[in-house]
């Protein structure tokens, strides 16, 4: 049977006055898994890439990105997740990769970060 572990993270970042806002969101160490973002209660998207808004309505909320991992890789234990926000085609923070263990194959590890948008 697996066993599903957590990880919580809460960070912030400062926004530019202008521009749109994405989010790249990516499971590493050749795992699987899932992931959706939300601004506020609002799911904005599930994919690998997912448009936030427009800088300057942003400020004041918060970025929810939830990824569940799963250890498919039988070369290593590790799984890890990162998000990378943009504005336009320049990157403007990287949050990790944020990376666990895990003790078996099949164990999954549930990351959610929170972002505050200031």
């Amino acid at each position: 049977m697996s066993k599903t572990s957590y990880v919580d993270i809460e960070d912030q970042v400062q926004l530019p006055d202008h521009g749109v806002i994405r989010a790249k969101l990516t499971i590493g160490n050749g795992q699987t898994g899932g992931h959706s973002v939300f601004l506020g209660n609002n799911l904005l998207g599930q994919d690998s890439e997912v448009e936030i808004g427009e800088a300057a309505g942003l400020k004041g909320k918060q970025l929810i990105a939830t990824c569940t991992v799963v250890d498919t890789n039988a070369d290593t234990n590790w799984t890890s997740f990162t998000l990378l926000l943009k504005q336009g085609g320049d990157d403007l923070k990287t949050f990790g990769p944020y990376s666990k263990k895990v003790d078996k194959d099949k164990d999954v590890v549930g990351y959610t970060l929170i972002i505050d948008l200031i």
